[in-house]
C-alpha cells in the first residue's frame, strides 16, 4: 500500500542559499545527517553511504528553477519500504524559507510504519536545521 510522510520545516535563510545545498546534488553529508558520504554520477545518478555503512542510491528526477528536488531511491536496506521517492519544494516566506519534503513509499511491514514515520520526520527536522545553519553561514560546508 502506497503512503506519504509530509512535513514542513521553516528555514531562518534565504531560500536561494538553501536550495544552492540542495540543487548541486551532491555533497549531502553536509546537511542530511544519516548520510556518511555521496558522490554524484552524471547529472542525476547518487550514491551515498549511511553513517551505519549501507548503500544507498538514487535518481535524481527533477532539480529546477521553480525549486523543486525530486528523486528516486532506487537501492536501499535500511528502511522497511519499497520505492520511495522524495520531493523537497522551497518557498520563499518572507526573509526566510519554507521547505515542504514529502517522501512516497510502499510499506513492506505495516507494523513498523509509525516507527518509520517518526525515524523520518527526525531524519528531515535534523536536516533542515543543518540546512539553515549553513545558508547562514553558521557551520562550514
Amino acid at each position: 500500500m502506497k503512503k506519504t510522510i509530509k512535513t514542513v520545516h521553516s528555514i531562518d535563510a534565504p531560500v536561494h542559499k538553501v536550495w544552492d545545498y540542495i540543487q548541486r546534488g551532491d555533497g549531502v553529508e553536509v546537511w542530511l545527517p544519516i548520510v556518511g558520504s555521496s558522490r554524484l554520477e552524471g547529472t542525476n545518478r547518487r550514491f551515498c553511504t549511511l553513517q551505519d555503512g549501507a548503500p544507498l542510491e538514487e535518481t535524481i528526477l527533477k532539480s529546477d528553477d521553480l525549486h523543486i528536488f525530486m528523486y528516486s531511491i532506487d537501492r536501499q536496506a535500511s528502511f522497511p519500504v519499497n520505492r520511495p521517492m522524495g520531493t523537497m519544494r522551497l518557498e520563499s516566506s518572507g526573509e526566510g524559507t519554507t521547505l515542504f519534503w514529502d517522501l512516497e513509499f510502499e510499506l513492506i511491514d505495516e507494523e513498523a510504519e509509525a516507527a518509520f514515520s517518526a525515524q523520518v520526520e527526525e531524519i528531515y527536522a535534523s536536516a533542515a536545521q543543518k540546512l539553515e545553519l549553513l545558508a547562514k553561514g553558521q557551520v562550514a560546508a
